[in-house]
């Protein structure tokens, strides 16, 4: 089931909808390309990632979580937001991690 970027917790509408015209101009190549175009708060980027939004930028949940804190400067001439990030010494959220996340990151009960 998906649910739509108005249940997640503390993502502005107006980024949502920039999100969705940068999504609709060209599919996100990565996460770094997702956070070039889309321009979100780090918070948001958290949280999107948390709640499994990046997982199709990334091996998995706690993958994209660490992809959102990697220094990227969007202001560089030379940011290649296409560049693979390297892999994360993390493992996958567990059924049980997943659930708390959806949760806690969306307006779901």
């Amino acid at each position: 089931m998906r649910l739509g970027l108005c249940v997640v917790n503390g993502l502005r509408k107006e980024h949502g909808a920039h999100l969705l015209l940068e999504r609709m101009r060209a599919p996100f190549a990565s996460v770094a390309d997702f956070n070039l175009r889309t321009k979100l708060t780090k918070a948001e980027q958290r949280t999107l990632a948390k709640i499994g939004a990046l997982s199709g930028l990334s091996a998995h949940r706690r993958d994209a979580l660490w992809q959102v804190e990697l220094p990227f400067d969007s202001e560089s001439l030379f940011a290649k937001p296409t560049t693979p990030a390297p892999a994360a010494p993390l493992v996958p959220m567990t059924t049980w991690e997943r659930m708390h996340a959806d949760h806690s990151g969306m307006s779901l009960s």
